[in-house]
């Protein structure tokens, strides 16, 4: 009989993005407009350090958010973590690592890694709970 010392979680989160093509979006995050996103299909949508800079003032106005440098990159860029939860210090929460983009090529994962980011910090219920519930550390590029 195979007997577990450890419970584990996961969580699941299922994104909407019934707007990724509005014009606010494309123009905000993309830098582009929607008819230059159909014909350019093969591209990848650009998000580079200095997004990620701009990125952070906002999600650091948030009573949630704890920002750091964990590091520096190879380029001498700082490594910046967010910490996101209603209680950071509390020993009792579950904790959970969240790591996207190491390599210049992985846009996408910074965009699950934005949506999730977003998510954990709208004033829902359910947002409420994970954050009384759960430490996030995420690395949203490396």
């Amino acid at each position: 009989m195979l007997r577990l010392k450890h419970t584990y979680y996961s969580f699941l989160f299922t994104l909407i993005l019934t707007n990724i093509f509005s014009q606010s979006i494309s123009d905000h995050k993309c830098g582009k407009l929607p008819d230059d996103l159909q014909i350019n299909r093969n591209l990848n949508w650009g998000y580079g350090y200095e997004d990620l800079l701009s990125d952070l003032t906002v999600w650091g106005q948030s009573p949630y958010v704890i920002i750091d440098s964990i590091g520096a990159t190879v380029q001498n860029r700082a490594i910046w973590e967010l910490t996101i939860s209603d209680d950071p210090g509390s020993s009792t929460y579950k904790r959970i690592y969240i790591h996207a983009r190491t390599h210049p090529g992985e846009e996408e994962s910074f965009w699950v890694t934005d949506e999730i980011i977003n998510f954990l910090l709208a004033d829902t219920p359910e947002a409420a709970y994970i954050r009384s519930h759960c430490i996030f550390h995420i690395v949203p590029m490396y």
